[in-house]
């Protein structure tokens, strides 16, 4: 059966987080995106209302919303910072619900400077009570997991914390030395949402922040991926993520449109059916 995914998504990475929201989704929307994520800053920095006028202007939908909290984004933050992340993510998941999201998502990497190592059961702690949160604002939470350890059992941390979605980055898959056949090992239906990006011919494994290029030029079988990511069920937006971002100055219409278009090809030669959204519900009522 032919691999279908609907939505042409990408991360605000791919054009810069320099880069303002408006203009971050103008470019995208005229690129032939059809889907953002939407980094949980731009809530702070314009609110519900101008985000959701911002994303009907366009036809762009937002289903979800990134790193909940300030720098640094990381969710393996010490215990102290964690606690009072939580005490203020209420009221911030009650926006996003606001603003029509569906999903929250959150990474963590341990081991990078000042964070803390979690145990398996910290770990599923922490996950479990920001789902439990969001479940109380109607959302889903979407853990993206960038230690290749924890990563390659990715089945303890779902198996132990109940309706936990898994944000799958094909960066990080490559990191952990993954085969096609990990996806055998996910639960159907719990992936959430997709990164996509190929890793550069000659990148270091080990790199956790490492380059990103196109999916269509770097190293990965791109077609073996995305049939796997299919065998699980999930069938919803793929997201492009690459970084670093182009130079400044540089055309994000030019340069997001020919970065869709090569993926497109990419997977089309692949024998994947890559959608647009379907007609978008229009939010309303007040904010």
């Amino acid at each position: 059966m032919m691999p279908v995914f609907c939505g042409r998504s990408i991360d605000p990475g791919t054009f810069g987080f320099a880069v303002p929201f408006r203009r971050y989704v103008e470019a995208a929307a005229a690129a032939g995106f059809d889907t953002v994520e939407v980094p949980v800053g731009a809530l702070h920095q314009i609110g519900v209302k101008r985000i959701r006028a911002l994303l009907a202007e366009h036809g762009i939908a937002a289903p979800i919303y990134s790193c909940p909290w300030s720098l640094p984004a990381n969710g393996s933050v010490p215990d102290d910072i964690f606690a009072s992340r939580l005490a203020m993510l209420p009221a911030l998941l009650d926006q996003v619900a606001a603003a029509g999201g569906r999903l929250i998502s959150a990474f963590f990497a341990s081991h990078r400077p000042g964070m803390t190592a979690l145990p398996h059961d910290a770990l599923t702690d922490r996950c479990g009570t920001i789902r439990e949160q969001a479940s109380a604002a109607g959302l889903d939470f979407c853990v993206e997991l960038n230690d290749v350890e924890v990563l390659r059992d990715a089945i303890r941390v779902l198996g132990d914390v109940d309706r936990l979605l898994l944000l799958f980055d094909s960066f990080h898959f490559f990191r952990a030395g993954l085969t096609p056949e990990w996806f055998a090992t996910i639960p159907h239906g719990r992936i959430g949402w997709v990164h996509l990006s190929g890793v550069p011919r000659g990148a270091v494994a080990t790199l956790d922040g490492g380059p990103r290029c196109p999916p269509h030029a770097g190293q990965q079988d791109l077609a073996s991926i995305v049939r796997g990511l299919s065998a699980t069920g999930y069938a919803g937006p793929l997201s492009l993520e690459i970084i670093p971002a182009p130079p400044d100055g540089i055309d994000l219409v030019r340069y997001g449109r020919e970065l869709l278009n090569a993926t497109l090809t990419a997977l089309t030669a692949a024998s994947v059916d890559w959608r647009r959204s379907g007609p978008r519900t229009q939010i309303s009522g007040q904010a």
